[in-house]
């Protein structure tokens, strides 16, 4: 029971990391979209 509670937690934490770098990515997609149709 412990092992898997442990286990859920470490999950949950992966999917935060995961929403995060997402949400990362995306921000610095759009920034580099932004700054090349300002050059354009």
């Amino acid at each position: 029971m412990i092992l898997s509670q442990k286990h859920l937690w470490h999950l949950k934490k992966l999917h935060k990391r995961r929403e995060f770098l997402n949400r990362c990515i995306c921000e610095v997609f759009s920034n580099h979209t932004e700054t090349s149709k300002v050059k354009k």
